[in-house]
C-alpha cells in the first residue's frame, strides 16, 4: 500500500481472507485500500469485520480501527455512525492518540463541552506507558490539532486549571527534548490558547514573544513554513501591546506618558528606525501591516501628534489597497476593497470606511425596499468603476461569537481595532462589555470591550451612495470618489 498500488494490494489481501476469514490484518488492509480509493461504504464494512475478528486479548487494537470508521462515515455524511465509532474507539483504548483526537474533535463539533472536559480529566488521569506524564500532556507534546476544540470546551465549562497545568508540563518537556519543530510552534499555540480561551493576556504576550524570538533564529526555509503563524502572532501581539498601552495611558492620561508596551508596539511597526520617542524627527520606514496601523492609531488618538507623523503609518498601505481596487485584476476586488475599509477605520476615516462597508453589505443582500439601485446625484455620470464583488464573500459577515449571519441579527457591529474583521451582534456586544458575562463566553477574549465599534448593519442610508454610483448588475464605484481618496493620501 505504501506505493499506492491499491488494486495489487487488494488482490493479495483478498487471497489472505479466503485462506482465513478471521485474518483481521488482511481485513483491515482491505478496508484501508477501499478507503484510500474513496469507496467508504466498503471500507466501513471491511473494517467492522476486522474489529469483529480481533482476538479478545487484542481488543485494544480496535482503538486504532474505530477512528477510521468514524472518518469514513463522516465523509459519507453519516454523522451518527461517525460519532458512535469515535466513542467506541475511545472506550476501547484511551491511550490511543488517534482515538483520543477523533473523540475530542467530534465532541467539539457537537458542542458537547461537558463530556469533552470529562474526557480531558480521564486523559489527565491516564499514564502513558514508558513516559513520566499523562495522556493529556502527550496530546500537547505531540502538537495534536485539538487546541481549538479543547479551548472551546474549557471556556464553556469554567476554564479548568488542570488543562493549563498539562499545557505547562508539555512545554517543559518539549523544551527539554529534541523536537525542534514543536519547540518553535508550541509557544505560539499555547499563547493563542491562553489568550482566546482563558483571557490570560500577559501569559499570552510572553509566549508569543518567545515564539517570534525562536522563529527568528531559524533559517529562511523554516521561517517560510511558519509565515502564517508569524503574521498572526505579530498581529495579536500588536493588539495586546496597544490595549496595554491604552490601559496604562488611561490611568495617567498625559501626552508625556510613555508606556513600555507602546515602545514594543513601535518595534513591530517599523522596518527601519533610529529612535522610539513620540517626537522623534529622524527616519522611520514603516511596514504596511497591522502593527504599523495600530502605532499610527496610538500616535493620533492618544499621543496627539500632528498628522504628518501618524499618517506615515498608513500611506503606503492605503495606496497599495487603492491600487487593487482599480487594477486590471477583477479577482482581487472584494479582498482589496474589504482590506481598504479596515485600513480606513484605523486611519480615522470612518466616513469612507463606512461607505465601503455599505457596498460590501449591500452587494451581498437582496434589494431593500428603502434603497434605490442608482445614486440620484450620480445618475447622469458615466465615469464609474465596475467592481467584481463576490456575493459569497460579501455574505460571509457573521457574529464572531454566536456565528449568526445577517439574516438572523438585528444589528452587526464591526470592531475597528482588532486584526481582520471581528464582528458582534448587538446581544454579543453587550456580553463583551459585561465583565461577568464575558468570563463565561468562549470567544469574547478575542476582542476588547474598550475598542471602537461601527454599526455596519443595517446599512446606514447616508453611507450607501458615498462611494457607490450604482448597484445595477453588480457594483459600480464613483471614480471621482476613489481619485479624491487617493489624492488625500498622496499629500
Amino acid at each position: 500500500m505504501l506505493g499506492y498500488h491499491y488494486p495489487h494490494a487488494t488482490a493479495h489481501y483478498q487471497q489472505a481472507v479466503e485462506l482465513d476469514p478471521m485474518d483481521w490484518v488482511a481485513l483491515e488492509g482491505l478496508a484501508r485500500c477501499a478507503g484510500e480509493q474513496g469507496d467508504h461504504v466498503s471500507a466501513i464494512a471491511w473494517q467492522e469485520k476486522a474489529i469483529d475478528a480481533l482476538p479478545e486479548n487484542l481488543h485494544w487494537i480496535s482503538g486504532f480501527l474505530w477512528p477510521r470508521i468514524s472518518d469514513w462515515a463522516g465523509q459519507l455524511g453519516d454523522t451518527e455512525t461517525a460519532f458512535k465509532s469515535a466513542i467506541e474507539g475511545f472506550r476501547a483504548n484511551v491511550r490511543c492518540t488517534l482515538a483520543e483526537t477523533t473523540y475530542i474533535t467530534l465532541l467539539d463539533q457537537r458542542g458537547r463541552s461537558v463530556e469533552l472536559v470529562e474526557c480531558l480529566r480521564k486523559l489527565a488521569a491516564t499514564d502513558v506507558p514508558g513516559a513520566s506524564y499523562n495522556a493529556l500532556v502527550r496530546l500537547f507534546v505531540r502538537n495534536e490539532d485539538v487546541f481549538e476544540a479543547i479551548g472551546r470546551a474549557c471556556a464553556k465549562e469554567g476554564r479548568p486549571e488542570f488543562v493549563l497545568e498539562a499545557l505547562k508540563e508539555a512545554m517543559d518537556i518539549v523544551d527539554g527534548g529534541d523536537r525542534e519543530e514543536v519547540k518553535i510552534v508550541l509557544p505560539y499555540k499555547a499563547g493563542r490558547f491562553k489568550y482566546t480561551f482563558y483571557g490570560l493576556e500577559q501569559a499570552a504576550t510572553t509566549l508569543l514573544e518567545s515564539f517570534l524570538k525562536r522563529l527568528a533564529q531559524k533559517n529562511e526555509s523554516v521561517q517560510r513554513v511558519h509565515a502564517v503563524a508569524r503574521k498572526d502572532a505579530r498581529n495579536l501581539l500588536a493588539q495586546l501591546y496597544f490595549d496595554a498601552a491604552v490601559s496604562e495611558w488611561k490611568s495617567v492620561p498625559t501626552r508625556d506618558s510613555r508606556p513600555a508596551s507602546a515602545d514594543k508596539l513601535k518595534q513591530l511597526a517599523v522596518g527601519v528606525s533610529t529612535g522610539f520617542g513620540d517626537d522623534y524627527e529622524g527616519f522611520d520606514l514603516f511596514r504596511t501591516d497591522y502593527p504599523a496601523m495600530l502605532w499610527g492609531r496610538w500616535l493620533r488618538d492618544y499621543k496627539g501628534v500632528e498628522g504628518g507623523k501618524w499618517r506615515k503609518c498608513f500611506r503606503a498601505r492605503l495606496l497599495e489597497e487603492m491600487n487593487t481596487v482599480d487594477d486590471d485584476d477583477p479577482t482581487n476586488d472584494t479582498l482589496g476593497i474589504s482590506s481598504l475599509a479596515i485600513s480606513l477605520f484605523h486611519a480615522g476615516d470612518r466616513a469612507n470606511a463606512a461607505a465601503i462597508m455599505a457596498i460590501l453589505f449591500r452587494a451581498g443582500t437582496t434589494k431593500s425596499p428603502q434603497t434605490t439601485d442608482m445614486n440620484p446625484e450620480a445618475a447622469e455620470k458615466t465615469n464609474g468603476l465596475k467592481l467584481n464583488i463576490s456575493q459569497t464573500e460579501s455574505m460571509s459577515h457573521a457574529c464572531s461569537n454566536c456565528q449568526k449571519g445577517l439574516e438572523e441579527v438585528s444589528e452587526l457591529h464591526i470592531c475597528e481595532v482588532c486584526p481582520g474583521q471581528v464582528s458582534w451582534c448587538v446581544e454579543c456586544l453587550a456580553l463583551l462589555r459585561a465583565p461577568e458575562e464575558r468570563k463565561a463566553a468562549p470567544y469574547l477574549h478575542r476582542c476588547n470591550p474598550f475598542h471602537d465599534f461601527y454599526r455596519a448593519w443595517p446599512i446606514p442610508p447616508e453611507a450607501l451612495h458615498v462611494a457607490a454610483q450604482s448597484f445595477e448588475n453588480g457594483v459600480t464605484v464613483r471614480m471621482e470618489w476613489l481619485e479624491e481618496l487617493r489624492r488625500q493620501w498622496w499629500a
